[in-house]
């Protein structure tokens, strides 16, 4: 359709409209990113703490032969874990009262430390008794 000025009126858009929708536009963006950057965060949690419990069924099925940590996590990396290694590093130790204690910390590469259910040290912990910290986490 070509302007003329009989139709005038209807062609194209007008600066100020285009400046309302991108400030409309960038009110929706600066409340939707921040969420979604924290549920991508989720996400990371939940696959580290399926890995913690693959870690902690992999220890008590070798429970009749010793636990042997280092078959499956060794410098941090766990051989049998599905988490990315820049947003979690996992480690296993023996406790002094208790077998094992399996602690995922999480990694500020990808800004996994910034995940809100965890406290100070930035790390869930989970030991042969089945016993969770922090309970946000864990979902208790």
């Amino acid at each position: 359709m070509k302007c003329n000025k009989s139709n005038r009126l209807q062609c194209g858009l007008t600066l100020v409209e285009v400046a309302i929708t991108l400030a409309i536009l960038a009110v929706i963006t600066g409340i939707a990113y921040p969420s979604y950057l924290q549920q991508v965060r989720k996400s990371h949690r939940m696959v580290a703490l399926s890995d913690m419990l693959a870690i902690q069924h992999e220890l008590e099925r070798g429970y009749d032969n010793g636990y042997h940590f280092e078959q499956i996590v060794s410098a941090g990396t766990c051989s049998i874990c599905d988490s990315q290694t820049t947003r979690y590093r996992f480690e296993i130790t023996a406790g002094s009262t208790i077998a094992y204690i399996i602690k995922a910390t999480a990694q500020s590469s990808q800004q996994q430390t910034k995940d809100s259910c965890l406290d100070d040290d930035k790390s869930m912990t989970l030991n042969a008794l089945g016993v969770t910290t922090p309970k946000a986490c864990w979902g208790q």
